[in-house]
């Protein structure tokens, strides 16, 4: 078949090339079916939308909570022993100077101690991956939900198009909440309440 007269078939169906009518069985169902509570907006909670949104907002932050912190303890550890050594050459050796310094060595240390312990408590290099690997796991189940849905329209019999949008849409919903139940498992999992160590 040339290109023109496939064109022109297509054109003839309604330029769409989708084999099922905007009144057919199958395109109200599937119509139907993004109504309903998983395949709805962002908006709504348990939708795929939201979780997708969730995983979104929340891996850029712990991202920068992890890359801050640890940047800001090299830092801080690198500078700490230059200050406890040569601190008293830059501000002087009375007793004011000393006191100055040996603050800034205790705020210091008192610093990388705090951002340390608060990366080992929230995990945030480890919650980073965690939500990074579910987010593109949920792009990778909605590409999979739109790729079967347009199968489906393009599908000329109606019974089997309807059993591939149920197969597509148990498979969505069950990989969807799979990801989720296993992120949050993995994620507390790893949560422990900070122990203290004897002075």
């Amino acid at each position: 078949m040339s290109v023109g007269s496939t064109l022109s078939t297509m054109i003839s169906e309604g330029g769409t090339g989708i084999r099922n009518p905007p009144d057919s069985v199958v395109t109200k169902y599937v119509s139907d079916l993004e109504k309903t509570p998983f395949f709805a907006g962002r908006e709504t909670r348990g939708s795929l939308a939201s979780m997708i949104a969730y995983y979104e907002s929340r891996t850029p932050r712990k991202r920068s909570f992890f890359r801050t912190s640890g940047v800001l303890v090299i830092l801080l550890s690198a500078a700490l022993p230059v200050v406890a050594s040569f601190g008293n050459t830059f501000l002087g050796s009375d007793g004011t100077a000393i006191a100055y310094k040996n603050l800034a060595v205790s705020i210091m240390a008192t610093a990388i101690a705090v951002l340390t312990g608060l990366n080992a408590f929230f995990h945030w290099d480890a919650t980073w991956r965690g939500y990074t690997q579910a987010m593109f796991e949920l792009y990778e189940i909605r590409a999979e939900w739109e790729a079967r849905k347009a199968e489906a329209l393009l599908e000329s019999n109606p019974d089997h198009a309807l059993g591939m949008l149920r197969e597509a849409q148990r498979r969505a919903i069950a990989g969807a909440y799979d990801v989720a139940k296993s992120e949050i498992k993995e994620y507390f999992t790893r949560q422990s309440f900070p122990k203290s160590k004897n002075v």
